[in-house]
Parts: C-alpha cells; structure tokens; sequence
C-alpha cells in the first residue's frame, strides 16, 4: 500500500525528533548536589540539623548515581541519648541520571 511507506518515513521522523529533544543526562556534580540538598531538606523536616555533611562516594550505572552522603548524627539524637555519643551515620542516594529525579535514600553500612 502505498501509505505504508509514508508511514515509516513518518515514524522515523518522530523517532529522529525525539531523540533529538532527548534531556541531556544528569552529570556527577549535578548529582552530587541533588544528593547534598535532598538529604539536608529530608532532615530539617524532621527538625535535624545536619553536622559536616559530606560527599564520601559515587558511582554510577548506565540508568542511575549512587551518591553517598555522611554527617555526624546530632548530640540530641537517639544515638545521643543512649550514650553512643556522636558517629559519622552514611546515607546512599539514587538519582535517575536522565531526569534528576531523586530516587531514594537507604542506610549504607561502611563495614559491607
């Protein structure tokens, strides 16, 4: 039919067209900083003022950045009150290298 051809021609336009207008990926300092503000504003929600935080480690995937956060855990927190004193606490970070969006934040052990 001659319509199919016609057709193709026009999916491999839009094809063509949105790759072209495909968002650039996310770069690692982009997502380190999305990572930094992320944990900072998860925390002052709860009313906790993060001490020292720092980057400690990224790698990345072909989808996502696994940026990991440290601070020290305030003197009033529960570690605080149950005389563990202060220690560094880490925080593993997934951000979606296409769009920046924040994934999500899980506890990282440094002794694994």
């Amino acid at each position: 039919m001659p319509w199919d051809n016609e057709l193709q021609v026009l999916e491999l336009a839009v094809r063509r067209n949105m790759a072209d207008n495909k968002q650039p990926e996310i770069d690692l300092k982009q997502a380190v900083q999305i990572a930094l503000e992320k944990v900072q504003e998860l925390y002052e929600i709860q009313g906790v003022e993060l001490n020292e935080l720092l980057l400690e480690e990224v790698r990345g995937t072909p989808t996502e950045w696994y940026v990991t956060v440290g601070f020290t855990r305030p003197a009033g927190s529960v570690a605080g009150l149950i005389g563990a004193g202060s220690r560094r606490v880490y925080k593993q970070t997934r951000i979606d290298k296409e769009t920046g969006e924040f994934l999500g934040m899980q506890i990282r052990d440094p002794q694994s």
